[in-house]
């Protein structure tokens, strides 16, 4: 049976993914050795405003990737959306800039970080939730045209 789960829990299972959660960028401008590339500082939410779309991990199911799509809209509310094999998620929230990050506040209660790298001229856009619901959870993101 198809379950809702809030776009915090989207976001938490974003965190959730492995590589993602851990490395610092380098200093003075060069990528990470994880490969995420070069941190962008987010100086606006306009710099995010649009759609995103990429995979996530759900606490437990590593080799399950789910995809999901966010919308960011320019008065900071987002928008999480996946359908999942264990069922629809379907997440909103708020986000804020804090340090050259977003900090994202979902309307469940989970909470998390979004930070924006830049590799090779690519954005990525790592999310990093905690939710009550499925626990940690990572997200890679790019721009969905």
């Amino acid at each position: 049976m198809l379950r809702v789960v809030s776009f915090s829990s989207l976001v938490v299972l974003l965190l959730v993914h492995g590589g993602c959660t851990s490395a610092a960028p380098g200093a003075g401008g060069r990528g990470t050795a994880d490969g995420r590339g070069t941190q962008v500082p987010v100086t606006n939410v306009g710099s995010v405003v649009g759609r995103w779309a990429g995979l996530s991990d759900l606490p437990g199911h590593r080799n399950d990737d789910q995809y999901v799509e966010v919308t960011v809209r320019d008065d900071g509310i987002y928008k999480a959306t996946s359908a999942r094999t264990i069922g629809f998620m379907d997440a909103r929230g708020r986000v804020q800039l804090s340090d050259g990050r977003l900090l994202i506040q979902g309307n469940d209660g989970a909470h998390g970080t979004a930070t924006l790298y830049s590799a090779g001229g690519q954005k990525t856009l790592l999310v990093e939730m905690v939710t009550a619901k499925a626990g940690n959870v990572t997200a890679r993101l790019r721009p969905k045209p």
